[in-house]
């Protein structure tokens, strides 16, 4: 079940758009957006979706992600710069993506 969970969560995030009927989600960004809002120092919002999309993952799949079992506790601050490293790396990338593979990581041998 939570397989399911996490690939249907995967396609949602993908789509720069995503329709349901006559609703529509936005609010995806991509790498560039989060690389030019830290260059600017203009990224308080950027990193509170950040933090909002793992807290999300982390209540939805029941898995623990800032304190893992087995694993240094995490700081939000520690995330973004891991974003802007994987960022500078693929400026095309969505960023939710991104956070989704990180998530992943962390509690894969948890």
């Amino acid at each position: 079940m939570l397989q399911k969970k996490i690939i249907l969560a995967f396609f949602v995030i993908s789509l720069p758009e995503f329709a349901y009927g006559q609703v529509y989600l936005k609010g995806i960004f991509n790498c560039g957006s989060w690389l030019d809002a830290r260059d600017s120092e203009r990224s308080v919002a950027l990193g509170h979706a950040a933090q909002g999309f793992l807290n999300g993952l982390a209540l939805g799949s029941n898995q623990e992600f800032w304190n893992a079992p087995d694993k240094s506790p995490l700081t939000p601050n520690q995330v973004f710069y891991w974003l802007d490293r994987e960022c500078s790396a693929r400026p095309l990338s969505n960023v939710y993506e991104l956070l989704f593979t990180l998530f992943d990581e962390r509690i894969a041998h948890s």
